[in-house]
């Protein structure tokens, strides 16, 4: 397990992959965790929401908010079979030239204008992304139908990142970090 901030990276090994063990690295941790479609996460959330309605006490709420790399990558799967997936990802890629556009700004307020540029062009990539993927017609179990199922069960989580500037496109960040540790397994295993 691996959780990233700005300012740290923490690791923990654990044998289980469960909501239980997500749980423990998260500790008592309140706010937005940006993550991939695993089941932990969602259970784990709504775990936490079902115990703060009873009033038990215990940590508060988490929000999920959803990569857009993973998106790409099962749409990116399914591009030689279904080259009508290619829009998608076009969509896609122009969402990732905004957010570039707004890191490589030289302005003294970049959240302001991360948030004004995803509100005047990501908002209509992202209502037509939505429109595309629930227009097309193709068989659930297929590549593209797997894609698109990912992709819209996780959309209340990817499109978050129009309403709070500081919620990244994608979990990237965390994939990174994780990079030594996954090349390094062997002399980290000793």
């Amino acid at each position: 397990w691996s959780v990233t901030s700005p300012e740290a990276v923490f690791y923990r090994i654990d044998p289980s992959r469960s909501a239980e063990a997500a749980g423990k690295i998260l500790g008592e941790y309140e706010g937005i965790v940006v993550c991939d479609g695993y089941g932990a996460y969602p259970s784990l959330a709504a775990k936490r929401s079902r115990e703060a309605a009873a009033s038990r006490g215990g940590p508060g709420s988490m929000i999920l908010a959803h990569c857009f790399a993973h998106v790409r990558r099962a749409l990116l799967e399914a591009e030689p079979a279904y080259p009508e997936a290619t829009q998608a990802l076009d969509w896609i890629r122009d969402l990732y030239k905004i957010e570039a556009r707004a890191r490589e700004s030289d302005t003294a307020d970049r959240r302001a204008l991360t948030a004004a540029l995803r509100d005047r062009e990501s908002r209509p990539l992202i209502a037509a992304l939505e429109t595309w993927l629930k227009s097309q017609a193709v068989l659930p179990r297929s590549a593209l139908g797997k894609a698109i199922a990912y992709t819209l069960g996780l959309w209340p989580g990817l499109v978050r990142f129009l309403e709070n500037p500081d919620i990244p496109l994608d979990n990237n960040a965390t994939e990174r970090t994780m990079r030594g540790v996954v090349l390094g397994r062997a002399n980290h295993y000793g």
